[in-house]
């Protein structure tokens, strides 16, 4: 199930079209019947938008993943922008990093 596009370029110039999360939801249901989330986490994410010769290519990437292990493709600006994505979304879902 998907809660929303990953990429969209309707405001090229924000964060908040360019940032998500993979949300995981536990749910369980019991002997009665009744159903309940037990459990969740989710992983936030960024797109990665990178101009070549051939057009502009993309990439949704789990920011935590990436901030560990940077590739080639990401700049000291990517990354800094991936780390104020992550304190943003960690803040305003009122959840620690």
């Amino acid at each position: 199930y998907s809660l929303g596009n990953f990429i969209s370029e309707k405001m090229w110039n924000s964060l908040h079209t360019l940032s998500s999360i993979i949300l995981y939801l536990t749910v369980e249901k019991d002997d009665q019947g009744k159903t309940q989330v037990t459990g969740f986490r989710f992983v936030p994410t960024w797109v990665h938008r990178r101009r070549t010769q051939s057009g502009t290519k993309y990439r949704v990437l789990p920011i935590r993943q990436f901030l560990k292990n940077p590739d080639n493709n990401l700049s000291a600006d990517d990354l800094r922008t991936m780390r104020s994505v992550l304190a943003s979304t960690t803040r305003h879902l009122g959840i620690g990093k």
